[in-house]
């Protein structure tokens, strides 16, 4: 120690002399203890009856919906129905209730505005592995290799002047050649024998409509995906009532991402904002109740934030309508990493969405079942409300398409039914109605995932990685969370210096430095009455998320 001291000192007398800093005092090792449990780590968990409730008062209580559309007359309901390109001359249906007495009233029987789906739902998924659909798009390629299925029939009567080609935009044949696609749902749900089935309405949003000139026909697309499927599953239904069959509306990502710049040269551009996803979104929402949808799914999600878009419009609309709907969300990994697109890990993704109250959360697309096992295994840990996973039929060949049999995908989801990992399992690219079938007769075998118990509550935070705040501790075994400070204008005048000169790069490294020297969170001001606090905030954390060693912790 004395011999640290001495060498210690003389580094402060070189120092001084070159009017430099005095170097850090040598410290010794620091001694690691075990966490220190309290009297509420100790107390014990409850089993779970269901998933986590929302907030409203409906869902709280269960009260059924009562399929009566037409009562919801909020102006930005209404306004987005007034807009409508559906012909006048059409009356438009919007209520789907059903008499009370159509069906028994005990599960497994069900009737619109008599029963509670929320609760339905549970029963559903707690008694066994429920069975989604398959891929459209494959489904409508089968179509096209054994009929016609060319421009001229994409257009149909309705848009045979339109005025540019729109082969390829397989939402709009919801519209011009519905027998095709109510044709698929009634495999799904006759030969495959889903439960569940997922609308034709994966891209009918104003922003993916772009491409085809076609944003005006949103609402549209969305109404008529959602009315064929739900005319196809009461048929169904009727003919074997103990088996009731839902539509749940697809909500897909769009081709426009709220997080990831679209430009190299510059990080902090987007091509689309947070409140134009949430418009967009919401317009594609009213249309899919007001074609008969029960469930709301997010989908195929790369990009967290759009996904929080479309989440804040499913609450804007819930809020609007004071209706319960179960939401559904499902995320996208897009390789072997085990992360979404925007970088964040399947844990950081569920806590990033987990206020929304999902009733049921999973993976789909992107990779086969066979590559998402560890992934799933991880997500089930970690995910408190229902789960399921609608994989591709394996990995794309050379020419794009999907090679695995039924059984083969059959065989690769059945680790996911051994471990009790899902409730709900379906297909996604390259799969049909024989995939389905597969999956039915196999899972029929396995119990589904149990809920797990419900703890006591937790600060779940996450940037691309997730952070519970209860588990995080000091050396002595102390809650302790670490909070970097220094990118802060109150705080360092050297970070002050760097954004009144708009000099983020440098910005950025002070923030680097400070996850790098273990700080679990960034704390981030910008607040000063020389700058323009709004737009440096939204530039600087723009172009923060872009940046993997910062954007790993939250902020």
């Amino acid at each position: 120690d004395m011999l640290e001291r001495t060498s210690y000192e003389r580094a402060c007398i070189e120092a001084k002399k070159k009017k430099l800093p005095p170097p850090r005092k040598p410290r010794g090792k620091m001694p690691k203890q075990e966490k220190v449990l309290f009297d509420y780590d100790k107390i014990p968990a409850k089993p779970a009856v269901e998933p986590p409730l929302p907030t409203s008062e409906a869902a709280r209580n269960h009260v059924p919906n009562p399929y009566v559309n037409s009562q919801l007359t909020h102006e930005k309901i209404a306004a987005i129905r007034a807009k409508s390109t559906i012909p006048a001359k059409d009356a438009l249906n919007v209520d789907y209730a059903q008499d009370a007495g159509l069906y028994p009233e005990a599960f497994p029987h069900f009737v619109r505005g008599r029963d509670s789906l929320r609760e339905y739902i549970t029963s559903l998924f707690t008694s066994q592995i429920a069975i989604y659909d398959g891929a459209m798009g494959t489904m409508i390629q089968n179509y096209s290799k054994r009929n016609k299925l060319e421009e001229e029939e994409y257009r149909g009567d309705k848009f045979k002047d339109w005025s540019c080609n729109v082969k390829g935009n397989n939402d709009m044949l919801s519209i011009t050649q519905p027998h095709v696609i109510q044709g698929i749902y009634r495999q799904y749900l006759e030969e495959g024998g889903s439960n569940l089935i997922g609308t034709n309405t994966f891209s009918s949003t104003t922003i993916a409509m772009a491409d085809y000139e076609m944003e005006d026909y949103a609402y549209e697309l969305n109404y008529e995906g959602a009315r064929l499927a739900r005319e196809v599953c009461d048929e169904v239904t009727a003919k074997d009532p103990t088996n009731p069959r839902f539509v749940v509306g697809a909500i897909g990502p769009t081709n426009r991402t709220g997080s990831i710049s679209p430009s190299v040269e510059d990080p902090s551009a987007r091509n689309v904002t947070f409140d134009e996803l949430v418009d967009t979104y919401f317009e594609q929402i009213v249309g899919l109740m007001d074609g008969g949808a029960d469930i709301l799914m997010v989908e195929t999600i790369f990009d967290t934030l759009n996904a929080k878009a479309a989440l804040y419009a499913i609450g804007e609309y819930l809020e609007f309508s004071g209706l319960d709907i179960p939401v559904f969300v499902s995320g996208t990994l897009v390789d072997q990493s085990g992360r979404t697109l925007s970088g964040q890990t399947g844990e950081a993704f569920y806590a990033s969405i987990r206020h929304a109250k999902p009733m049921c959360v999973g993976l789909n697309c992107a990779l086969g079942a066979e590559h998402m096992t560890p992934f799933v295994d991880k997500l089930s840990k970690c995910v408190e409300c229902f789960m399921h996973v609608y994989s591709n039929a394996g990995l794309p060949n050379a020419m794009g398409g999907y090679d695995q049999t039924p059984e083969t995908m059959a065989d690769h989801n059945k680790v996911f039914f051994e471990n009790g990992w899902l409730n709900m399992v379906g297909g996604c690219c390259g799969s049909t109605p024989p995939h389905i079938k597969a999956l039915r007769e196999l899972s029929a075998n396995y119990k589904p995932r149990k809920l797990p118990d419900v703890g006591r509550p937790k600060m779940w935070l996450s940037g691309l990685e997730d952070l519970v705040v209860e588990d995080v501790h000091n050396h002595l075994g102390y809650p302790f969370l670490n909070i970097g400070e220094r990118c802060n204008i109150a705080g360092s005048i050297k970070f002050k210096k760097l954004m009144m000169a708009g000099d983020y790069g440098q910005a950025m490294d002070i923030a680097k430095a400070q996850v790098e020297d273990g700080a679990h969170v960034i704390d981030i001001n910008v607040d000063d009455g020389m700058l323009d606090g709004l737009a440096a905030m939204q530039k600087f954390v723009k172009i923060a998320v872009t940046e993997p060693e910062i954007a790993k912790v939250p902020f």
